[in-house]
């Protein structure tokens, strides 16, 4: 008697896929084979699909647990602060992911919100696509717990914006104010002492810049700081803009002749000047000044006849404003050489950041005394000047005439309300002072120095000054 075994075999097919830290699919197939002596080979398929989810916290529907939400807002952050603060950008359509599992798109107002999170840690991703660069100044991923608020900052690859104030003689003017215009926001900075200045953060497009000429130092014309100019910053190169502002220099002073009789210098009336690098020719007023105006930086030789020969000084102006005065000649006197050299170093000018303004200051090549008639021409055409708004050129011709005639109430008076108006107020005052002080009886100097007082917040100062004028007015 034969006996026999039967024979078995099976094939099996597995794949699995995850498709989070906490999901997993499992695909799995198999064919069992069975033969019995005797008979035919019989099989049978086995298959089955198991989907695998690992809980972390026992489920709510076995066991109801406090639940949170998790909340906040994704920011644009050009600063990189890091932070969130009230005046930054709201940025909408950033993905917000939640444990790989839940996802949401922020708001118009950069907000989002995920209810219902079980307690425990979850792991929260921002997900942000642009064709520009960008960078987060926040993690982009955190590990936080429910009742959690995560904010996202999000800033843009910026460029900047730089430039110089430049005088006509090519040197820096510190302390202007630069304003820098885009479509939706405003920037200021400030020159440096080279006159260079720099604007970082600023995304690529066109911004209008504008030197502000209320900012410009004493002694420099704003004529061609008018206009901003047109300036495109590129992503990758930063955009450049340039200003001149022209320094006022001028050289003045008179021609005395000897009077031996008063045993003085007197003027001399319609003798010819002349700047020989410039070939400029002026005659002296009957007060015996002159007066060059407007000059380039740079060396001068000045002449004027005496008898036989003609007397030479030279004057050096050098790139800050300045006015050269009582560079005068004196013909006929004895023992007076016929040619004298002036070597008079540029003062500084203007002011330089953290320092009050500063007036260009006067440098005198030999004392004379004060002429009236010169002072009066001075001053009228500095009130002139005043009432077309060219408070800068007032200065310097109220200046002249000061120089001349220090004791002047009025052209003290002129040049502090040309002062106050370029918002220099404590130096307006203390012409505005003077002025008072020669004549106590001035109500116009009284308000001028009342609402100067009052810009600077000295109230009960402004309210006597202008009581004060009012009472002097009737």
């Amino acid at each position: 008697m034969i006996q026999g075994s039967t024979e078995s075999v099976s094939h099996t097919l597995t794949y699995s896929q995850r498709f989070s830290r906490a999901d997993s699919l499992s695909l799995s197939c198999s064919i069992f084979g069975e033969k019995s002596p005797g008979g035919p080979s019989e099989y049978s398929p086995i298959c089955f699909v198991a989907w695998r989810h690992q809980f972390q916290h026992v489920p709510y529907f076995i066991i109801p647990e406090r639940r949170g939400a998790i909340t906040g807002k994704a920011f644009r952050d050009d600063q990189s602060k890091g932070a969130l603060e009230p005046e930054m950008r709201p940025m909408a359509d950033v993905e917000i992911t939640l444990d790989d599992r839940r996802r949401t798109l922020t708001r118009a107002d950069g907000s989002y919100r995920f209810h219902g999170v079980p307690r425990g840690k979850h792991r929260i991703v921002a997900i942000y696509k642009s064709q520009e660069p960008f960078f987060f100044t926040t993690p982009a991923y955190l590990e936080v717990d429910e009742d959690a608020t995560v904010d996202f900052g999000i800033g843009h690859s910026l460029s900047g914006l730089m430039g110089q104030v430049m005088n006509d003689a090519g040197t820096g003017v510190a302390g202007v104010t630069i304003v820098i215009r885009g479509k939706e926001k405003k920037w200021t900075a400030q020159t440096e002492a080279d006159g260079s200045f720099f604007v970082s953060s600023l995304l690529a497009g066109d911004y209008d810049v504008q030197a502000d000429e209320d900012s410009l130092p004493a002694g420099y014309s704003a004529e061609t700081l008018a206009e901003p100019q047109r300036v495109t910053v590129g992503t990758s190169s930063p955009g450049k803009a340039a200003f001149t502002a022209r320094a006022h220099r001028s050289i003045s002073g008179r021609v005395l002749r000897y009077d031996s009789q008063a045993g003085r210098n007197v003027p001399v009336a319609g003798a010819l000047v002349t700047l020989r690098e410039r070939s400029l020719n002026t005659a002296t007023d009957s007060a015996g000044g002159y007066l060059f105006r407007d000059l380039p930086a740079g060396s001068y030789t000045i002449s004027a006849p005496n008898e036989a020969q003609t007397s030479t000084r030279t004057v050096q102006l050098g790139a800050q404003p300045v006015d050269i005065v009582n560079v005068d000649f004196r013909t006929s006197q004895p023992g007076l050489p016929d040619e004298s050299r002036v070597a008079i170093p540029a003062p500084p000018a203007g002011k330089l950041p953290g320092q009050p303004r500063v007036q260009p200051q006067p440098i005198a090549a030999a004392a004379v005394e004060p002429l009236a008639v010169t002072a009066q021409q001075h001053h009228l055409l500095g009130r002139q000047l005043n009432q077309a708004g060219r408070y800068r050129e007032a200065i310097v011709e109220l200046t002249l005439a000061l120089r001349l005639a220090p004791d002047f109430a009025l052209a003290l008076n002129a040049r502090g309300y040309a002062l106050f108006m370029l918002h220099d107020c404590a130096v307006a005052i203390a012409d505005l002072d003077k002025a008072i002080l020669l004549n106590p009886g001035y109500a116009n100097a009284y308000h001028i120095r009342g609402i100067a007082r009052k810009a600077i917040g000295d109230a009960p100062g402004a309210a006597a000054d202008l009581a004060r004028s009012a009472q002097l007015a009737h």
